[in-house]
């Protein structure tokens, strides 16, 4: 029986995380049930069999990177005493170049601009615990410990933007300059983001620059 349950676990995450990378590079828009099951290598049928519809799908796959991306808040905080420290090292691993990390921001950036229509029917936001703990992480440094929820939660959104916007670009800037000169812009980017977070959040010196 054991064995049976963790067998469908198995199947589970690895059509998760095949969905994951679908979502990530097309969009909820852009990827039917039937094309998730191709890339499976499973009927939609049986597609439909594990989760429903493509709703409830897309919806486990943000619930599974919800959760990532709370276990990435709470290692930040582990790691360091100063919120401002702790927002750092969490803008650090979420801009980790690995590919799954890099897919996740993509379904992130896309459910946070591209939702449209879903928005009147969706159930559930799966995304807001982890805005609210951005939001809480600047509610506990010294320079926004005063502003309104909604200031907080803007500057939380314009560094998250920041960062995921250069990870919307990888392919295109690579394409565009080559591999050698993006290498150069990737190290440019990390040193300017620095500075604006270290603007934002007050704070300077987050992290020695070059690093």
């Amino acid at each position: 029986m054991g064995e049976a349950t963790s067998a469908a676990r198995t199947t589970r995450d690895r059509l998760l995380e095949e969905a994951l990378q679908l979502f990530a590079d097309r969009g909820y828009w852009g990827v039917s049930i039937a094309q998730i099951g191709t890339s499976c290598g499973i009927t939609k049928q049986s597609l439909l069999h594990h989760f429903g519809s493509k709703e409830k799908l897309y919806r486990e796959v943000l619930e599974a990177i919800a959760a990532e991306l709370q276990g990435l808040v709470c290692l930040a905080r582990a790691n360091h005493a100063k919120p401002a420290e702790q927002m750092w090292e969490l803008l650090t691993l979420l801009g980790t170049p690995e590919r799954r990390r890099e897919s996740m921001l993509r379904v992130v950036m896309r459910e946070l601009l591209d939702i449209g229509e879903r928005a009147e029917t969706a159930g559930a936001w799966p995304l807001r615990g982890f805005l609210d703990s951005l939001d809480q992480l600047l509610a506990e440094t010294p320079a926004w410990s005063t502003a309104s929820r909604e200031h907080r939660l803007a500057a939380a959104y314009l560094m998250l933007g920041a960062l995921k916007y250069k990870v919307m670009s990888t392919s295109t800037l690579k394409g565009m300059y080559g591999p050698e000169a993006y290498e150069r812009f990737e190290s440019a980017h990390r040193e300017q983001f620095r500075l604006y977070v270290e603007a934002t959040l007050g704070e300077g010196e987050l992290i020695a620059p070059g690093r």
